[in-house]
């Protein structure tokens, strides 16, 4: 094969890479037990002060070219009544490797819900992430 036959060879096999969906097994489900301790951690939710489920969860990815990355974005209630919402983020398929933060802390869920919304959406239109349409 003369060098431009290798390089439309090599153009085509690098296309239909980039069309193959990307190979999951209820990734959303293993993000969350993986980060689910994480974020209750970081928040001061740990053991039993907090309810066990989150009142609300997203989970963000951006699988695009070379990206493999996560958000994930919960609110909990903690045993005085409080809302807390939480950001983790990381790269799928390096666990132990997550970086989380609180996003708003208060007594009224909207003011919460508000504030996690707003870093959502912030993430989507700025950074590219999608709704993991895969998570439960």
């Amino acid at each position: 094969m003369n060098r431009i036959a290798v390089a439309q060879e090599l153009v085509r096999i690098a296309e239909m890479l980039t069309a193959m969906p990307m190979m999951r097994v209820d990734m959303g489900v293993e993000l969350r037990r993986d980060i689910t301790p994480v974020l209750r951690q970081v928040i001061g939710l740990e053991g039993n002060a907090a309810r066990a489920n989150p009142v609300f969860s997203k989970l963000l990815t951006n699988t695009k070219g070379t990206h493999n990355k996560f958000h994930y974005f919960a609110i909990y209630q903690d045993q005085s009544g409080e809302f807390v919402g939480g950001n983790c983020a990381g790269r799928i398929g390096y666990p132990n490797t997550y970086d989380a933060v609180v996003v708003g802390r208060s007594s009224d869920y909207q003011d919460v819900e508000r504030k996690v919304t707003q870093k959502m959406m912030m993430k989507m239109h700025d950074k590219g992430y999608e709704l993991d349409r895969f998570a439960a």
